[in-house]
């Protein structure tokens, strides 16, 4: 087996943080060096309707973050494979 795919979303009330690309960019970043991955330089941008949208570049493989301002959801996706558990990094993140 190459890896473990973790995907996940979640309804936010708090729609500011959905357009913060510093917070998405650094929520993502704390989670995965929590779980022990090694980060490379996180990419984040938003489109032209203000959705956010961070890649999380692991030596382990990678963490995405899609988020939809107007509908107030986040979408995440964590692929892991080595020794780095994709769960433990969902659940930091859900913190």
């Amino acid at each position: 087996m190459l890896g473990k795919t973790v995907l996940a979303e979640f309804a936010l009330e708090k729609r500011d943080l959905l357009n913060n690309l510093a917070y998405l960019r650094d929520i993502g970043v704390y989670s995965a060096r929590s779980a022990g991955a090694t980060v490379f330089e996180p990419l984040a941008y938003q489109d032209e309707r203000g959705n956010s949208h961070v890649l999380v570049p692991l030596h382990e493989s990678h963490i995405a973050i899609h988020a939809d301002y107007e509908k107030g959801i986040l979408g995440l996706e964590v692929f892991t494979c080595r020794t780095i558990r994709a769960t433990d990094i969902l659940d930091t993140f859900k913190r």
